[in-house]
């Protein structure tokens, strides 16, 4: 028999080579593409050429012993000569550099994540490369045959690729050099842009067809999937009906629905436009209208694919996704109870990737042979590129899909393009992180045709020129919605804890208020004298901050919600993780002064549905003994403009949207995204060295900011030590099991799934601590395989039910917390 080189056990190189390529093309060609750089018929071609040469390098004698014969050798790597023959297949076939480049990149670190195609690589792998080339040479004849048949409709000079790839073996680094001569012509900025998410485009249909494939995985389960669009009207007439008491034809009912009809019947929505800004008060029902909105779209234009429905935190996930899944039940009822994850898909930190419904569904069609079981790893495959035809997430999962060099983060790149895609409460994102989304939006928008929907009571700049606002002012300065006074204690001049204390003793006077701190420590602080003092001893005084568990902050805030409701007197103490998406609505408000924006949406969780008169806010100015004022934690000159704003000694809600209109004209942080994006342009993506006043390689982009924290597992009872002795007893099974993991695949999958639920489990006790603290509990803690854990016997010494970690005091919040 002949061309018997194998990519796999019992996959032969030409087959998964030539399935990998098709496949490639099949995505690539139903994408709805508007590229300057090159012709969008072009795309798929080089997609398939992508694919038929990423794994060129399992030719090689050496591969195919440690394949056949478990024989090691260093020299049975693949993904470098592979990615020379990629980049002198396309350079041959259609010669442009910038695509040979592209798929250099992709083919090289297919199964890795992205480095700087630009690093020298080490005297021992140009050795490599000289012996691996020789033995492919020795088999040309076979090599050779397989490419003829692959690229039968291509016309490509194969002797020719040969001899280029000889070329450049033998003086690699003049190779790179002329790379990085090739990468410092100058572009337009759009255009460099393009070319960085082109890039990120066949890497992430490459990795994801490359690893479905080896794994016989099949997309059948979610075929037709992302075609079906709902009238959401139709929806919430039927709750209408069903929840008369809470649709009663009052001031507010009507505007919520008069805002529905001017969004989503607006006539400037158009299969032309990829860019929209939805701007209204808090309260006035945007997640139905948004949904609404997206769904219109796919209406318009059948090849706009799935909904991305993005927020800033995994605590105030579950309603939204509560409320798409009542409306996949209403509209699809038992097509949804039989393969729900067909059409919805919950992804972040907390949530295990399993297929829903696969115990009572026999025919889910997931796999090429009949004859292989479905693991969990397969299932997650199939899940973390986000196939189902609805994604509720994070803005750390979307944005670092897009802004990362990681494998499993880009692998899901290409199912972003060309959906709808829901930004819910952007101005959560760092400031200095604005100009960069405008930048990279714009282009994603307009040439890859993914529509993007800013959704925000105060909307930063972000939107390009082209962009279409659905809704003007009128609901900002609707009587409805001047529902908050604002005032500012002594001017904000800085007052101490016995100060904010005294105010706000003389100035609260109703049944609940929220307290917003900018740190940790200092609501903490302030939570205990509220709690300690008399006047407030009728009071249920609670804290919320990052300091307790994901587990305990939810069914706080379930707590929370249950006491308003029943109009019972409550003080809540926390920091801004309240300050977004958190239906919860006080008497009054007092914030530690902070960026306008932030103030906003601390004043939306005031008198929220205007159960009251008029709630009141006040603004006040903390300083600690140690001197430093609460607003430290910010950019001064946010702060600073906030305060030029403010120059009145009393606001009213109405009022916000000129005030933020003016805040974020005259606020653009700049520097972070002029670095980031001068890597873009030349796409590096990661890089060991470098000029950090010129560059930050793209994978230094993250949404939360590390500032040494670490993570930690707080058991509070003995279920979850439990939980912990059989995570690590399942991970020292998976080790045992690695070296037959061809034989055991079953098993394996099923100790990858337990390890996997367990991890995600357990997450809902997990903190993030500074260092200084962790060091203070050495004692009792432990650690595994990088994760560490305190048990439940030392429990009541290091956490506290009320406040979370014990002894913050030197401790300071640097960011907005967001969870991945």
């Amino acid at each position: 028999m002949q061309n018997l080189i194998m990519s796999h056990e019992k996959k032969l190189l030409k087959d998964h080579l030539f399935n990998v390529g098709k496949n490639i093309e099949n995505i690539l060609v139903k994408k709805d593409l508007d590229l300057k750089l090159i012709d969008k018929e072009l795309l798929p071609k080089l997609g398939y050429l992508i694919g038929i040469a990423h794994d060129f390098g399992k030719s090689t004698s050496f591969f195919q012993s440690k394949l056949n014969e478990n024989k090691n050798s260093e020299y049975s790597h693949h993904g470098l000569i592979s990615s020379i023959f990629g980049y002198h297949l396309l350079k041959e076939y259609v010669h442009n550099e910038d695509f040979s480049i592209i798929s250099y990149i992709a083919i090289k670190n297919h199964h890795g994540n992205i480095k700087c195609p630009l690093e020298s690589i080490s005297s021992r792998l140009e050795k490599d490369l000289k012996v691996q080339y020789k033995d492919i040479l020795s088999r040309k004849e076979e090599v050779f045959k397989i490419y003829e048949t692959l690229l039968l409709e291509y016309q490509i000079d194969l002797e020719k690729v040969f001899l280029n790839m000889e070329i450049t073996i033998e003086d690699f680094e003049s190779f790179i050099d002329d790379m990085e001569d090739m990468l410092d012509e100058e572009l337009e900025s759009s255009d460099a842009i393009e070319r960085f998410l082109t890039c990120n485009l066949l890497y992430s249909v490459l990795v994801d067809s490359d690893k479905k494939e080896a794994a016989n995985l099949s997309n059948e389960y979610f075929t037709d999937n992302v075609e079906s669009y709902y009238d959401i009207k139709e929806y919430i007439n039927n709750l209408k009906q069903e929840m008369a008491e809470k649709f009663v034809k009052n001031n507010m009912n009507l505007l919520r629905d008069q805002f529905y009809q001017d969004v989503v019947e607006n006539p400037m929505i158009s299969n032309k436009c990829y860019m929209y800004s939805v701007n209204a008060p808090t309260g006035i029902g945007k997640t139905l209208t948004v949904l609404g909105l997206a769904n219109k779209i796919k209406s318009l234009n059948p090849k706009s694919n799935r909904i991305i429905y993005c927020l800033p935190y995994s605590s105030i996930i579950d309603q939204t996704h509560g409320e798409m899944e009542n409306i996949f039940k209403y509209f699809i009822g038992e097509e949804y109870s039989k393969k729900p994850t067909k059409y919805l898909l919950k992804h972040h930190y907390l949530t295990p990737l399993l297929i829903k419904g696969l115990d009572n569904e026999e025919d889910c069609n997931l796999t090429q042979d009949s004859d292989i079981n479905i693991t969990y790893m397969d299932q997650k495959l199939l899940l973390e590129s986000w196939e189902s035809a609805n994604i509720i997430t994070t803005f750390v999962q979307f944005f670092e899909s897009i802004f990362s060099n990681k494998n499993s983060r880009l692998k899901k790149f290409h199912n972003i393009i060309n959906s709808i895609v829901i930004l819910d409460e952007i101005q959560t994102m760092p400031a200095e992180y604005y100009k960069l989304i405008k930048m990279v939006f714009e282009i994603l928008s307009k040439r890859f045709k993914t529509t993007i929907i800013f959704l925000t009571a105060t909307q930063p700049n972000l939107a390009c020129e082209d962009s279409v606002n659905l809704v003007n002012t009128r609901y900002f300065t609707n009587n409805e919605f001047d529902r908050v006074e604002l005032y500012k204690i002594n001017g904000l001049t800085p007052i101490d804890e016995k100060q904010f204390l005294d105010s706000f003793e003389k100035l609260f006077f109703g049944n609940s208020a929220i307290v917003v701190c900018n740190k940790i420590n200092v609501a903490i602080k302030l939570y205990e004298l509220i709690r300690k003092n008399e006047k407030f001893s009728e009071y249920s005084v609670l804290s919320l901050t990052t300091n307790i568990t994901p587990k305990d902050r939810k069914n706080r805030i379930k707590k929370i919600n249950k006491m308003l409701k029943g109009n019972e007197k409550i003080i809540l103490v926390s920091t801004q993780l309240i300050e977004a998406g958190v239906d919860l609505s006080f008497q009054y408000g007092f914030r530690d002064v902070a960026p306008l924006d932030s103030i906003i949406q601390t004043s939306g969780r005031v008198n929220r549905s205007n159960e009251y008169d008029i709630g009141k806010m006040y603004l006040f100015n903390y300083v600690g003994e140690n001197g430093r004022i609460g607003s430290s934690i910010y950019d001064p000159k946010s702060i600073q403009i906030t305060r030029e704003l403010l120059e009145n000694d009393k606001y009213m809600s109405k009022d916000y949207w000129g005030l933020s209109n003016q805040y974020y004209g005259k606020y653009m942080l700049s520097g972070k995204s002029n670095l980031l994006l001068n890597s873009i342009y030349n796409l590096i993506y990661e890089m060991k060295e470098y000029n950090k006043n010129k560059i930050l390689p793209v994978n230094m982009f993250k949404v939360i900011t590390d500032h040494k924290k670490f993570d930690v597992i707080i058991s509070p009872d003995e279920t979850s030590d439990l939980k912990i002795k059989e995570l690590i007893k399942t991970h020292e099974a998976m080790i045992q099991i690695t070296e037959i993991y061809g034989e055991n695949k079953m098993e394996f999958g099923k100790l990858s799934e337990k390890y996997e639920i367990l991890k995600k489990e357990l997450n809902e006790n997990r903190v993030s601590i500074y260092e200084n603290i962790l060091n203070k509990y050495s004692d009792f803690t432990h650690e595994f395989n990088g994760l560490n854990y305190i048990l439940s016997e030392d429990y009541n010494k290091i956490y506290d039910e009320n406040i979370g970690v014990i002894a913050l005091d030197n401790c300071e919040i640097k960011h907005k917390t967001l969870f991945s």
